[in-house]
């Protein structure tokens, strides 16, 4: 876990201010693949921010779906001690790198199941002391080198951008089993989807009133 809370205080004040961290929602078609492979009975989005990607992952109302961020009330606090996959998307970018060991360390005692998405260039946000919001910018095989020191198998999944990099830590399963279960469950997704994107619609909609 990172441990400067002066650190954590310029988190704390950028969501405080604003609708931050969501961006991650954007990877929905990238990771659900992923998460119908492996059909988790419980999801930590581990470095949430304001993202709902989490709820829209879960495939099955009997999935446990959990949220974590150290710059946010009411979840700062880790709500459980395991989980059978962690999702840790645009979040290593923003960890000072002599953290970045113990928070990987922290993420392996949770699950050995993890899917990371890491930004390896500067980010257009700044933080309210200045500094940029990605303090911590590798390259994509420093970020393998460092994950395979805690976890025992790292896969590369395709990124979304050139500038990012993404990593699964188990190994993928026969296609022809993946479609199976992707079909099972897909529309248990789409569902959940459609459910959120229509509760936000309706919270905007009173904000315009």
């Amino acid at each position: 876990m990172v441990r400067n809370d002066e650190f954590i205080r310029q988190y704390q004040v950028l969501h405080q201010t604003g609708i931050y961290g969501c961006s991650s929602e954007k990877l929905i078609a990238r990771i659900l693949p992923e998460v119908l492979e492996l059909r988790p009975g419980s999801i930590l989005d581990y470095g949430c921010g304001q993202s709902r990607l989490v709820d829209m992952l879960q495939y099955d109302e009997d999935v446990q779906v959990l949220r974590y961020d150290p710059a946010i009330a009411g979840i700062d606090t880790l709500p459980v001690q395991h989980a059978d996959l962690v999702i840790n998307t645009d979040v290593m970018e923003h960890v000072p790198e002599d953290d970045v060991d113990d928070v990987l360390a922290e993420i392996r005692s949770i699950s050995d199941r993890a899917i990371f998405n890491i930004a390896t260039a500067p980010a257009r946000c700044v933080l309210p002391n200045g500094q940029n919001a990605h303090c911590t910018v590798q390259s994509s095989d420093w970020w393998r080198e460092t994950l395979q020191r805690h976890f025992d198998c790292v896969e590369g999944l395709s990124a979304s951008r050139p500038t990012k990099c993404m990593f699964k830590t188990w190994q993928s399963q026969p296609s022809k089993w993946l479609l199976k279960k992707w079909w099972g469950a897909r529309e248990n997704v789409r569902r959940r989807t459609r459910q959120l994107m229509g509760t936000e619609r309706q919270h905007t909609d009173r904000r315009a009133v």
